[in-house]
């Protein structure tokens, strides 16, 4: 790690989960710009909001130093470590009072990724179980969203705060958190998670890796809608030239052993439980050439990118925010919402063409570095973040919001 440019830049990450040895998964997309904070020289450190317990814990992944604690450890780690930036992924009613009690000391920049932030409706797949279950959390998200709403506009109304919103898409901001939440905030940004393309170094295809394509998702929500993909290597299984493909399907979740059971038994089914670590991941994209990524929501989809930058084809959904960053015939294969012949159909042209297969590979790699790489990202963070702006009386709402990063 390079040298603390500033010991006045001390940036305190404020979120509601991490990665961790025991979740390797757990909002990887903001250890991926922690990490790149720190290689530029700022002391930038981590802390866990975990309310109900007095225990605060601590530990270091990956170099980054972690702790784990109530709003109280918190409030005494900005006053105790000096920090002057805040910046808050998953805003919720108690990291907000913290926020009011050391804004005399630290500004805050407020990340929406998703959850937490949209109406209650966005995630109806999660609970068709049965109609008790539907018509329970139907009620329970009414409700939360309405508090969620109130908060938020209280919270970006506050000229002593001074908040600034930051979305990871424009489709997010404009389709979802405005409509959702009835404002926009008056200073807001779209800046993209960031990929790691050193790490994802892209490495040309050959024709030969269409046949071998990689799923690598959790299988814990039917957000991820590995359904789909199953169905659709189903609806492959019966078409003449099936043997010549290669699936591996990599992740873990309570959905697992449902959701894979009719694979079994298929000799060009790879199945690999468990979850793969990040220094693992290049090694399996070096090995594929497509990547299954289908999707009932996303508002980016760092995975996808990832493995796009890696050189491999994404065969995705024409779902949420991901027309935002691939095009379909362009950079990657799209298909219909909720489709898994659509997915099926896609494996199968690429199949049949070759040569698209390998403009589209080259495509998406470029797509990637000109978009969400590091290298245009991370300036973007650090702009925004390196100087705390003077307070000063908040906008009207819904003004003055911009695109960075784009």
């Amino acid at each position: 790690m390079a040298e603390v440019a500033d010991p006045r830049f001390r940036f305190l990450v404020v979120t509601t989960g991490y990665p961790s040895p025991d979740d390797l998964y757990d909002r990887g997309f903001i250890h991926t710009r922690v990490k790149y904070y720190r290689a530029q020289g700022h002391d930038v450190r981590v802390f866990v909001s975990a309310w109900g317990s007095d225990e605060v814990a601590a530990y270091e992944y990956e170099g980054v130093p972690v702790t784990v604690g109530n709003d109280d450890a918190l409030r005494a780690q900005v006053r105790d470590a000096g920090v002057v930036r805040l910046l808050v992924h998953n805003l919720t009613p108690r990291i907000l009072d913290v926020l009011r009690d050391v804004a005399d000391q630290a500004s805050a920049v407020v990340w929406f990724h998703g959850h937490g932030a949209e109406g209650w409706h966005r995630r109806w797949y999660n609970y068709i179980g049965d109609a008790k279950t539907l018509e329970n959390w139907v009620a329970g998200r009414h409700d939360y969203t309405t508090r969620v709403r109130g908060m938020l506009r209280e919270a970006f109304a506050d000229a002593a705060l001074d908040l600034e919103a930051v979305f990871v898409s424009r489709w997010f901001r404009d389709h979802v958190f405005g409509p959702d939440m009835g404002f926009l905030p008056s200073r807001s940004r779209v800046i993209h998670n960031m990929v790691d393309t050193g790490h994802f170094a892209y490495r040309p295809k050959s024709a030969e890796d269409r046949l071998r394509i990689l799923l690598l998702r959790p299988f814990t929500s039917p957000k991820y809608a590995n359904d789909l993909a199953v169905e659709a290597i189903l609806r492959l299984r019966n078409r003449p030239w099936f043997g010549d493909l290669s699936f591996t399907i990599a992740g873990d979740g309570p959905l697992w052993e449902g959701l894979t059971a009719e694979l079994a038994d298929l000799p060009n089914v790879t199945l690999r439980r468990g979850f793969v670590p990040q220094s693992e991941i290049p090694a399996l994209h070096a090995e594929h050439g497509v990547f299954l990524v289908p999707s009932r929501n996303d508002t980016q989809g760092v995975s996808r990118d990832e493995a796009m930058a890696s050189g491999l084809v994404a065969v995705t959904h024409r779902v949420d925010a991901i027309p935002e960053f691939v095009t379909d015939g362009v950079d990657g294969l799209l298909a219909p919402v909720d489709s898994a012949a659509g997915i099926a159909d896609a494996i199968e042209r690429l199949y049949e063409s070759p040569e698209e297969f390998l403009a589209l590979s080259e495509a998406g790699a470029r797509r990637v570095r000109a978009q969400s790489a590091q290298s245009v990202v991370g300036p973007a963070e650090l702009e925004l973040l390196r100087v705390p702006r003077a307070v000063a009386p908040a906008a009207a709402a819904g003004t003055n919001h911009h695109t960075a990063g784009e």
